[in-house]
C-alpha cells in the first residue's frame, strides 16, 4: 500500500528483496504478464522503495485498515451498499457504512 509498486513489481519479489528492519524493498525485476522474470519495458529500472520512516510519517497498516480501505472504495465507485454489506459479511448496511 505505501510503495506504489506496480503488479508486475510485486509479483516478481522475493523475500530477499524485503528488509523489514531497514523498511526498504528493493525492486529488481518486473512480470509483464505472468510470474515470469522477463524484463518489462515499462518497469521504471532497479531502484530501492523506502516504506519505514519516510517524511510522511506513514502508520503501518494491518490486514483490517486493508479490509476498510476495499470497502471505502467500492462505496466511492458506486458498488451497490447492500451488496457490499453482504460481502463484508456486516449485519446490517448500516454498518457497512458507519465503518
Amino acid at each position: 500500500m505505501y510503495a506504489g509498486l506496480r503488479r508486475g513489481e510485486l509479483r516478481a519479489l522475493r523475500v530477499a528483496d524485503v528488509d523489514l528492519a531497514t523498511g526498504a524493498i528493493r525492486v529488481e525485476r518486473s512480470s509483464p504478464g505472468g510470474w515470469t522474470e522477463e524484463p518489462n519495458p515499462r518497469a521504471a529500472g532497479p531502484r530501492t522503495i523506502w516504506v519505514k520512516g519516510t517524511e510522511a510519517a506513514l502508520e503501518p497498516l494491518g490486514l483490517h485498515e486493508c479490509r476498510q480501505t476495499f470497502a471505502s472504495l467500492m462505496i466511492a465507485s458506486g458498488v451497490n451498499a447492500k451488496a457490499l454489506c453482504s460481502h463484508m459479511v456486516h449485519a446490517t448496511v448500516a454498518i457497512t457504512f458507519d465503518t
